[in-house]
């Protein structure tokens, strides 16, 4: 399993030490947390087919990139 994760104001690694301590690379491999935006198109073909991690290509992606402050937009109301 791949993690990538831009890490913004509301990321936290700490949220998920557990599974990187049992799953990392110091566990048994299968977890693989990666910085990066997945705007990045060169980074996301890099990841796709497991370069530059023991991981191997994917079975499924699952995009949960979201921004959970968006009440505004969803009102469709201007910032004063």
């Amino acid at each position: 399993m791949v993690n990538l994760d831009l890490l913004t104001y509301a990321g936290n690694l700490e949220s998920l030490q557990d599974v990187a301590q049992a799953h990392g690379p110091e566990g048994d491999g299968r977890y693989h947390f990666v910085c990066g935006d997945v705007r990045d198109l060169d980074l996301i073909m890099d990841l796709l087919p497991g370069e530059g991690t023991s991981a191997s290509v994917p079975d499924a992606i699952v995009h949960m990139a979201a921004e959970s402050h968006v009440d505004r937009s969803i009102m469709g109301q201007q910032r004063s």
